[in-house]
C-alpha cells in the first residue's frame, strides 16, 4: 500500500497517500459499503460500482471527485471473511496492514497533492471522533437537533455519496470544514458551536496532524 500512515488518536489512523487517485481507488469499496446510497452493507464489485456510478452521475469520475475517506472498522469484517473476493492489491494490502489491529477503530484517508488537506484531515477527523468518542457524538447531535439543517441534508443525499443513515454525521464533518463545497447555508451559530466542540475534545484525545504533510 503506497501510503504513510499515523495516528491521529490512539483509535483514529490516518493513511496518508501522495496522490488522489491511489486512495479514492484503495478506499473505493470500503467507502461505499459503509455509506452508499446504493450499496450501504451490500456486497458487490468495483464494476457494479463502476456502472451504477456512471448511471448515476453520467461518467465514471469517482477518482476525481472524493478526496477524503473514513471507515469503522467493523466495514473491513466481510473483506476478511471473503465475501468481496476478488479483492484488488490496493484492497488487500490495506487489509493486510490493520489485520492485527484490535477493533474498534476507524480509518480515515487524504492525499498530499491538494491545497486543501488540512481542511480534509479536520473532515475526516472530525468523522473518527463522532464514531470513537460517545461523549463527542452526543454533544454533536445535540448541537444538530438545534438547527434547520434540511437544506445540506438535501444537498448532501443528491451528491450520489451518501446513505441517509450517515447524514446526521456528514452535516457534522461539513460543519467542521469543508462547508464551502456546498451550495446550502450553513448557519454561523451551528458551525461555531460544533467547531468548538471538535476543538475541545481534539485537545482532549490529543489530536495532532502529522508535520510531515509535504
Amino acid at each position: 500500500m503506497s501510503a504513510d500512515t499515523f495516528d491521529i488518536t490512539d483509535s483514529i489512523t490516518l493513511l496518508l497517500f501522495d496522490e488522489q487517485r491511489p486512495v479514492a481507488s484503495t478506499f473505493m469499496r470500503f467507502q461505499e459499503h459503509y455509506e452508499s446510497p446504493e450499496f450501504r452493507g451490500e456486497v458487490f464489485t468495483r464494476d457494479e460500482y463502476k456502472e451504477w456510478y456512471r448511471e448515476t452521475t453520467g461518467s465514471f469520475t469517482y477518482f476525481d471527485d472524493w478526496n477524503g475517506f473514513n471507515i469503522p472498522s467493523n466495514v473491513l469484517k466481510p473483506f476478511y471473511n471473503g465475501r468481496f473476493d476478488p479483492l484488488t492489491d490496493q484492497e488487500r494490502s490495506l487489509l493486510t496492514e490493520f489485520s492485527d489491529q484490535e477493533p474498534p477503530f476507524y480509518l480515515i484517508g487524504t492525499h498530499r497533492n491538494t491545497s486543501k488537506m488540512t481542511d480534509y484531515l479536520r473532515h475526516e477527523t472530525a468523522h473518527g471522533l463522532f464514531h470513537t468518542d460517545a461523549s463527542y457524538q452526543e454533544e454533536a447531535l445535540n448541537v444538530l437537533s438545534k438547527h434547520d439543517t434540511s437544506a445540506i441534508k438535501e444537498e448532501l443525499l443528491s451528491m450520489s455519496g451518501y446513505h441517509p443513515d450517515v447524514i446526521q454525521d456528514e452535516v457534522h464533518a461539513y460543519s467542521i470544514a469543508s462547508h464551502e463545497k456546498l451550495d446550502a447555508e450553513f448557519p454561523k451559530p451551528l458551525r461555531a458551536e460544533l467547531q468548538s466542540i471538535y476543538e475541545d475534545h481534539s485537545i482532549q484525545h490529543g489530536v495532532e496532524f502529522p508535520n510531515t504533510l509535504t
